[in-house]
């Protein structure tokens, strides 16, 4: 278990896409932000993955690059440990990062001081 700093903070993605408009669109903004978050001076604690977020994390995201990024920068890469199991992901072998479960998620964002959601 991570105790996170007062300075830190956390990312959430809970879609494979930013915003509320066309997939296409949306979907080539989630590759910017990953892209410009891990081109950032302060990196975030965590970058967590629930529902469909976990097809950014698990699958075939052109996103994947960043992320491996951002931990090798000793960010801390989860996903949801259920949404994987119900998008058909495989925890033992994910691309970058861990599985996790929704206790850790709460945790970590009730400890950050600022949770971030693209």
């Amino acid at each position: 278990m991570t105790d996170l700093t007062k300075d830190a903070y956390v990312v959430v993605i809970n879609s494979d896409m930013m915003g509320d408009g066309e997939r296409e669109i949306g979907e080539k903004l989630m590759t910017s932000f990953t892209y410009a978050l891990s081109e950032q001076d302060q990196f975030p604690t965590h970058v967590l993955f629930y529902n469909s977020g976990v097809h950014v994390s698990a699958g075939e995201s052109k996103a994947r690059e960043d992320l491996v990024k951002l931990q090798e920068a000793g960010v801390k890469i989860q996903s949801c440990g259920t949404c994987l199991d119900y998008y058909g992901y495989d925890k033992a072998n994910l691309p970058v990062g861990e599985a996790t479960n929704m206790y850790e998620i709460v945790r970590i964002m009730r400890s950050a001081s600022r949770v971030v959601k693209p």
